[in-house]
C-alpha cells in the first residue's frame, strides 16, 4: 500500500510536467521535492488562494495533511498497525497512536485537505474516475479517517486511557463531552456520570456567533460546552472572551471573569466545526471515498473501525474481515455516544 502512495506521487509529478513548459514543469518538480521533504508551507504559500488545476489542488491537500501531523505514507503505517492491537480495539487505538503525532491545528488543516480532495472529485462513488480521482478519493479517506481520530483527542483530557485495555479509568473531560452530546441531541444525560451544573443559557461572541452554554460537572471537575442551532456540540479550543478570540489562553484564567471553552471555527462565515460533522460525518465520507479504491487490506482496516463505531465484531480472515453489524449502514450520533463511554 506504501508502495502505491508512493508510485501515486512520482505518477502526479509526472503528470504536472507533461505537456507543460519549462518554467511550469520545474515549478512541478519543486513542488513534488517540497512534498517529498515534508517543506509544507512552501506549499501551501504558493498554492493558498492561487490553486485552480486539480494537480494543484492535489498538492495543496497533500500539504495541508502533512501540516496536521501525518504524511500519507506514514498514516498508512499508523492505520496497518492499529488494526493489529485486539486488547484496546482497532480504532481505539489508531487514535490514541495517531493523537501522538498530529498538530495543535490538526482538525482545521484536516478540513482543508479534505475540501481540496473534494475539488478534485465531489463524488468519489461515481463511474469512470481517472487515476489522479481515485487517488484524491483514497487520500481523502485517510484524512476523513484522521479527522475523526483526532477529533476524540480535543475532546478529552488524557487520551492513553482510551480503550477497552484503560483498566477502569476514564478520562472525565471525555464524559462531560458524550454528556453534552447527548444532552444536544435530544436533551437528556447519563445523570450517575455528570451533573448539568449551569445552563443552558445563550452566550453571543463578537463574530455575532450565538450558542447554548452548558457546564456538566464530573468528579468535582466542571467542563463547559457550546451547542449550536442544529443541536451539536462545537468544537473549541482553549479559553477566550466573548468580545475578542485574541484573548484565546489554553486554560481558562482563575482570577478573570468572563472566559468561556472558544470555538475553533472564528469567522461568522467560516464552516462550524462540530463533534457530529468530524466523527459522524467523518466515518460516513469514508466508506464512499474508499469504495472500490482502496487495497483489500485498507478497505479491512477501515471496516473495521467503522464496525466498532457502530458498536459491532469484527473478524479477520486473510486482508478483510466480516462484521456483526452492517458496515453500509451509515454511523449516527448516538453510535458515536455510545462507542465513546464504551471506551472511556
Amino acid at each position: 500500500m506504501i508502495q502505491k502512495i508512493l508510485m501515486s506521487s512520482l505518477l502526479c509529478a509526472l503528470l504536472l510536467m507533461s505537456g507543460c513548459g519549462n518554467d511550469e514543469a520545474q515549478n512541478a518538480l519543486q513542488t513534488q521535492q517540497d512534498l517529498d521533504k515534508g517543506n509544507y508551507q512552501a506549499v501551501i504559500s504558493k498554492y493558498e488562494g492561487f490553486a485552480s488545476t486539480n494537480d494543484e489542488y492535489m498538492a495543496l491537500a497533500a500539504a495541508y495533511m502533512q501540516k496536521a501531523g501525518l504524511g500519507l505514507a506514514d498514516l498508512i503505517i499508523v492505520i496497518s498497525e492499529s488494526g493489529d492491537d485486539q486488547d484496546s480495539g482497532a480504532f481505539a487505538s489508531f487514535v490514541k497512536s495517531s493523537q501522538k503525532r498530529t498538530s495543535s491545528t490538526a482538525l482545521v488543516d484536516l478540513e482543508k485537505s479534505s475540501n481540496n480532495y473534494k475539488k478534485v472529485v465531489s463524488d468519489c462513488m461515481a463511474g469512470n474516475l481517472s487515476a489522479s480521482q481515485k487517488d484524491a478519493c483514497l487520500y481523502r479517506g485517510l484524512a476523513q479517517t484522521l479527522k475523526a481520530a483526532t477529533t476524540i483527542g480535543y475532546i478529552s483530557d488524557g487520551i492513553d486511557s482510551f480503550g477497552s485495555d484503560a483498566g477502569g479509568i476514564s478520562d472525565d473531560k471525555l464524559t462531560s463531552t458524550t454528556c453534552a452530546m447527548q444532552y444536544a441531541f435530544d436533551a437528556t444525560y447519563d445523570t450517575t456520570k455528570c451533573t448539568l451544573s449551569d445552563g443552558p443559557k445563550s452566550i453571543m461572541f463578537q463574530n455575532g456567533k450565538t450558542y447554548e452554554s452548558v457546564v456538566f460537572t464530573v468528579n468535582g471537575n466542571d467542563f463547559e460546552h457550546l451547542a449550536n442551532t442544529t443541536n451539536s456540540i462545537v468544537m473549541t479550543n482553549g479559553f477566550c472572551t466573548l468580545n475578542d478570540f485574541d484573548t484565546r489562553v489554553p486554560e481558562k484564567p482563575s482570577s478573570l471573569q468572563g472566559y468561556h471553552v472558544c470555538p475553533i471555527s472564528e469567522s461568522a462565515t467560516e464552516d462550524e466545526l462540530t463533534t457530529d460533522q468530524l466523527i459522524v460525518d467523518a466515518l460516513n465520507d469514508v466508506a464512499g471515498a474508499l469504495r472500490d479504491i482502496a487495497t483489500e487490506e485498507m478497505q479491512g482496516d477501515i471496516d473495521e473501525f467503522k464496525c466498532e463505531v457502530l458498536g459491532g465484531s469484527y473478524t479477520l480472515y486473510g486482508d478483510g474481515g466480516s462484521c456483526t453489524k452492517n458496515l453500509d449502514d451509515n454511523v449516527a450520533t448516538l453510535d458515536v455516544i455510545n462507542y465513546l463511554d464504551s471506551n472511556n
